[in-house]
């Protein structure tokens, strides 16, 4: 699941679909990076990746900044989910574990 705003969910089921639509949300930006800030295992099978984003759009060239709360879980050493959020509470929800 990949939530964005405003608060639609978009699900891709494998490798291409995954990289298909992060080219096509790649290609709304003229620039776009994400830094990672932190990296928190919540649990065995789920990591919270606390990040800023920068971007500035491909038409009026707003540039915009926020953070984001990815989640990837994990089963065994392969990623079976990536969940990106801009609210840390629901990102924590997803992997379970409520607010902390």
């Amino acid at each position: 699941m990949w939530e964005e705003p405003p608060g639609g969910d978009v699900v891709c089921h494998g490798r291409r679909q995954m990289a298909e639509r992060f080219g096509e949300f790649l290609a709304t930006w003229s620039e776009f990076r994400i830094e990672a800030e932190e990296f928190i295992q919540l649990d065995d099978d789920h990591v919270l990746v606390v990040a800023r984003q920068h971007g500035k759009g491909a038409r009026g060239g707003v540039a915009t900044e926020a953070r984001v709360y990815i989640v990837w879980k994990f089963a065994g050493e392969k990623v079976v989910g990536t969940y990106c959020f801009f609210d840390r509470a629901k990102a924590l929800r997803l992997a379970g574990l409520g607010q902390q």
